[in-house]
């Protein structure tokens, strides 16, 4: 038969390659020993991992009086929590961590890249999850048991579904507005910085059906907004 050739190797993968590795390869160094730009990961060790420790402690998720971030919206702490329990302890666990909130990273980087997709080449959406992992912050932040990523993952998730035409539906509409909820309940700054955006780019498909004066288009429009709306203060 005929010699097959091998499989090509995708020319995306390889641009996104060096900074995977750099993150991945950073999220394996213990919490301090890196990022001066970030405290030497004070926020890690202070918050993001010793509050689900004390919960494990305390056996329940309880406000700490001595440490206000217990009294944060802590989503991603619940899964780091959660790691702890798994594995006999939040400290046995800070690799998985670092790694778990790693992949919500490149998590974000694909469904950025799909987003980008529907308005632009594959190409572009290509380049767009490569840069995403680039940015030195995200690789800074991506790879400590932090919260940011999960931002990034769900609010570019939203902006995901939002770009496909069946989020006029009401059922694509509530699942941006959990998706921007979670989002918020990962970190609280993701309200103004994701949700309001969102909800104002859901609000110019009013406009647009307003300036045209189409009734079923302000209808749907209205709808979709209202329904995220509220699924998201909901959630």
């Amino acid at each position: 038969g005929r010699d097959r050739e091998p499989p090509a190797v995708p020319w995306g993968l390889v641009l996104a390659a060096p900074a995977l590795a750099a993150l991945l390869l950073a999220a394996t160094a213990p919490p301090g020993t890196l990022w001066r730009v970030e405290a030497f990961a004070y926020d890690v060790t202070s918050y993001h991992l010793q509050v689900p420790r004390e919960w494990l402690a305390a056996g329940a998720m309880v406000p700490l009086r001595h440490n206000v971030y217990s009294l944060f919206p802590g989503l991603i702490e619940c899964a780091y929590a959660q790691l702890g329990a798994m594995r006999g302890g939040v400290e046995n666990a800070i690799y998985t961590a670092q790694l778990f909130h790693a992949t919500l990273g490149v998590f974000a980087a694909v469904a950025a890249g799909a987003a980008v997709a529907e308005l632009a080449s594959p190409r572009a959406a290509v380049f767009t999850g490569a840069i995403l992992l680039s940015v030195p912050w995200v690789l800074v932040t991506g790879s400590l048991a932090y919260n940011e990523m999960a931002v990034l993952a769900f609010g570019a998730a939203a902006v995901m579904v939002m770009l496909d035409v069946r989020s006029e539906t009401w059922r694509g509409a509530a699942a941006i507005g959990l998706l921007v909820g979670v989002a918020t309940l990962a970190k609280p700054t993701a309200g103004p910085l994701v949700a309001v955006p969102v909800g104002l780019v859901l609000l110019t498909r009013l406009n647009h059906a307003v300036r045209w004066r189409q009734p079923p288009q302000m209808r749907r429009a209205l709808t979709a907004a209202a329904v995220a709306a509220t699924v998201g203060l909901l959630t």
